[in-house]
């Protein structure tokens, strides 16, 4: 090499690095503030009320044995069609808290590292694709131009931004990873590359399912972007086809196939469940427009894209015509244009087949979408749009006019980092995003149970009264407008209880909407926890009765409903007969119902049958050897028989678990 050749080469790889330091350093300053951050949104099911993630490591084992949402539900039904696995992002989680414990600041510095590292892997994966650049020299490179789009998009801001969008983050990460491994593969026929390629691929894969499109992507990038045999191709996509195949072999044996169980019976897990044939589809297409309509015009962003931000459409609707026309031109091009090479046309396909999955054009994903959901298609979008931009600078290529070009293509950038920092401050925890996103999601029935919920939360902790009452109202807004978009959200009935009854004292209108979201799901345990609450500090002792006997004709099998109500025949009323029947209903159903046995060992103590009590209260001690009350009872039944040796026993036992 001469000396010449030699300073274009360092020149060059200079200029490559300091154009990846900017890309570090401005990646991390538009996602900075997302450091001070709380956990928002779905956090809870991944790392705060992870009972697999709050035991560190030793929860590794359970959390890629398991379906991902055990760890947050137990063994309660997940109303979620198919499964989950993705266990590769909690287990960081857990990682994370076996370290620092729950630390939301660290956890946002992980996503906002990976983001950086995914940035700069797709940054070489162009260059390598895009070996003899398409445009011209400096700011309309297409590699740097798609990088810089992809980089700043507000788009992505809830996959940074949420700490539980890290199972995006890794499987972008890891899948690009594979694709630069299988084209490092193909420029240098070393067979190591087919194991980076591997490895990547499977990490991937653990992290979110939806790597799964990089079976096709992989060839794709190869076939459009290297002249090399069919041979050579399938060697390279072998990799990326057996990590799909293992992969679904291990989340086959964990969690069962990719569509098993019928879609759920509620609208905000399946929000066609009021929509026909044709409504379901003319929205499906709808919402694919809406997707190009904010990568585009990426404002107003929501996390909450559920029944019925988006109304159900019909055929007639002129977006739903436009977006299938625009779709099929798409797909149109890209097919004929594939013999060509085209890089539109890979763009399109990448974006196409990204997106495919997650479409609900042939599995429901359980909403209508999400910005999560084109968090991948992305990369094909900003390929394409940066090979319009070079287009255009191709075409129109006088120096006046590249002033324009070059200055627009700045406003867009800067533009797009404003949207993204300015959003990024929605995502500062749970409240802040509902009360902001329910002024853009207004008609949804997820958003304002979120928004009345955060008030609620609000105003149960605050001390300044006339703002409590102020966060209360508007809270009951929130929730009347929930139940209004949809009558069978059990959720919001019962969050619109507890405002009636902490509002107004209105303990009329909150057993209603208790009852109203028990009727809706019977195993709403929070709805009945909160009517036994209010019903304990409620002083007609008679009405205590006819509510106990509205639950029970909604299930008769609660057993601590008839235990409850035998405590209010006993106590209250003493009306011995019909506590002691209402206990022993309580114990046939459930003979560890502890409430039912010291109820009866009272009850009985009460009418001086002794030896009777002490049967029921040493039974309530197998159950719960630990609570105080029942070894003060026994005290007391030892004392009325003179044995004052036991009674003193018991009694001090009693004290000891007190302390």
């Amino acid at each position: 090499m001469s000396s010449a050749q030699n300073s274009r080469f360092r020149i060059k790889n200079n200029t490559q690095f300091w154009i990846q330091v900017v890309i570090i350093v401005f990646t991390f300053l538009i996602y900075s503030n997302t450091l001070s951050h709380d956990y928002a949104l779905d956090d809870a099911m991944v790392v705060t009320h992870n009972s697999f993630t709050q035991q560190g490591v030793d929860g590794l084992k359970s959390i890629f044995t398991t379906d991902s949402f055990t760890g947050f539900y137990g063994d309660k039904k997940v109303n979620l069609p198919g499964g989950r696995y993705r266990p590769l992002s909690i287990a960081t989680f857990a990682i994370e808290h076996q370290l620092w414990g729950d630390s939301p600041h660290f956890s946002h510095f992980i996503n906002v590292l990976i983001y950086i590292l995914t940035v700069l892997v797709l940054y070489w994966v162009l260059r390598m694709l895009f070996k003899k650049t398409e445009g011209t020299a400096g700011l309309f490179n297409l590699p740097l131009i798609a990088t810089l789009i992809f980089m700043v998009h507000p788009i992505h801001t809830e996959v940074v931004a949420n700490i539980k969008g890290r199972d995006e983050l890794l499987s972008l990460f890891f899948s690009l990873l594979s694709l630069l491994s299988a084209i490092k593969y193909v420029n240098r026929n070393r067979w190591q590359w087919l194991v980076a390629s591997f490895g990547s691929a499977f990490l991937g894969l653990l992290s979110k399912e939806n790597a799964i499109t990089f079976v096709a992507i992989i060839p794709l990038s190869i076939y459009f972007f290297r002249e090399v045999s069919v041979s050579k191709i399938v060697k390279a996509s072998i990799p990326m086809a057996l990590a799909a195949v293992l992969f679904l072999i291990i989340r086959s044996s964990v969690v069962g196939g990719l569509t098993t169980g019928s879609a759920p019976n509620d609208l905000m897990n399946n929000p066609f469940l009021e929509a026909s044939f044709g409504q379901k589809y003319a929205t499906i297409l709808f919402t694919l427009g809406n997707y190009l309509k904010l990568l585009f015009l990426p404002y107003p962003l929501t996390f909450d894209y559920y029944p019925y931000h988006i109304s159900l459409v019909g055929w007639g609707n002129f977006l739903v015509i436009l977006s299938v026309l625009i779709y099929l031109g798409l797909l149109v091009y890209a097919i004929k244009n594939l013999p060509k090479k085209s890089v539109l046309a890979f763009a399109i396909l990448v974006y196409l087949g990204a997106l495919f999955p997650v479409s609900n054009l042939v599995v429901n994903i359980g909403v209508f979408m999400n910005e999560r959901f084109v968090y991948q298609a992305s990369v094909g979008f900003v390929i394409g749009v940066s090979w319009l931009v070079v287009w255009v600078s191709e075409k129109y290529s006088s120096h006046k006019f590249k002033f324009v070009k070059e200055g627009a293509l700045v406003a867009v950038l800067l533009t797009f980092s404003v949207l993204t920092f300015s959003r990024n401050f929605a995502w500062k925890d749970s409240s802040t995003l509902f009360l902001t996103d329910v002024k853009t999601s207004a008609n949804s029935a997820k958003s304002n149970l979120a928004a009345g919920g955060a008030l609620i939360d609000l105003a149960l902790n605050g001390t300044d009264s006339s703002k409590v009452k102020e966060e209360l109202t508007l809270a009951k807004h929130y929730l009347t407008r929930a139940t209004e978009i949809d009558p069978g959200f059990s959720d919001a009935w019962r969050k619109l209880g507890i405002v009636q009854y902490e509002l107004n004292g209105d303990m009329a209108a909150a057993f209603n909407c208790y009852f109203t979201a028990i009727k809706l799901n019977r195993a709403d345990e929070d709805a009945y926890s909160y009517i036994y609450l209010a019903l304990s500090k409620y002083g007609d002792s008679n009405r205590k009765i006819e509510m106990y006997n509205q639950l029970l004709k909604l299930n008769p099998r609660r057993s601590e409903v008839y235990s409850k109500q035998g405590m209010v025949y006993g106590r209250d009323l003493r009306d011995y007969p019909s506590a002691i029947s209402c206990f022993e209903k309580a114990i046939q159903l459930d003979p560890k119902n502890n409430e039912a046995l010291k109820g009866m060992g009272i009850v009985h103590l009460l009418l001086g049958s002794y030896d009777e009590s002490l049967r029921w209260l040493e039974k309530a001690v197998v159950v719960d050897p630990l609570e105080a009350g029942t070894h003060q009872l026994m005290g007391n039944v030892y004392q009325k028989m003179g044995n004052t040796e036991k009674a003193a026993a018991c009694l001090q036992k009693a004290k000891e678990l007190t302390k």
